[in-house]
């Protein structure tokens, strides 16, 4: 039986599907989050001595963990990044910077989000990852590899900085960048509520399969 519509989630899956299947056209919806929810704080007085780094997910080398030692390494010493924990206990990241935050719950997690000053994602290989949304929703920008779908969320100077895949001096780089430029970085914070309320509101998301199905 043939579909009637087929659906990808971001352009790049939109791309591998019609380069296996060349017949098949795919409309692209974006996937989203409750904007509502996930939405910045007020903001509390800065810690002057610290950036906070964020990294929320699994550890694995598919999602670049192996590199965050590295990385860390190439930043100031102003730089902590702050983890969840995996379901694997044993697996950790080992630095003298970084600090394990446990499994949190989703309201704990959105906290996370809107302490930190950027969020990271030093992806090989993803989707279209719920955490960098839910970071863009809450204000906060997010470093992340230029793999699969994430350019089509992590925009130069709008809601974060791509950076080279497999480079951890890139993301080094990145990250200074933010910790060494407060107004860049305020600029950039404006950006992502405003990005993610045009293009990963969920009541949008739902809006368009409406619009989709009716035509």
């Amino acid at each position: 039986t043939e579909s009637d519509v087929n659906i990808a989630l971001s352009q790049n899956s939109a791309d591998a599907l019609t380069s296996y299947f060349p017949d098949i056209k795919p409309n692209v919806i974006l996937n989203a989050v409750n904007t509502q929810f996930f939405a910045p704080a007020a903001k509390e007085t800065k810690n002057a001595t610290e950036f906070r780094l964020l990294y929320v997910g699994n550890i694995s080398k598919r999602k670049g963990c192996d590199m965050l030692p590295a990385i860390l390494d190439g930043t100031s010493e102003s730089v902590h990044l702050y983890y969840t924990a995996d379901r694997d206990p044993s697996k950790t990241i080992s630095h003298s910077r970084a600090h394990c935050l446990g499994r949190l719950t989703l309201d704990q997690v959105k906290r996370e989000y809107q302490k930190a000053d950027a969020t990271i994602l030093p992806s090989r290989l993803e989707g279209l990852p719920r955490a960098v949304m839910e970071s863009i929703s809450c204000g906060t920008p997010v470093i992340s590899s230029s793999a699969s779908s994430l350019p089509e969320i992590v925009k130069e100077n709008v809601s974060g900085i791509p950076c080279e895949t497999d480079d951890p001096l890139s993301y080094a780089t990145a990250i200074n960048k933010l910790a060494n430029d407060a107004s860049f970085t305020n600029m950039l914070e404006q950006n992502c509520r405003a990005f993610a309320l045009e293009y990963l509101d969920l009541d949008k998301m739902v809006q368009q399969y409406v619009d989709l199905v009716s035509s």
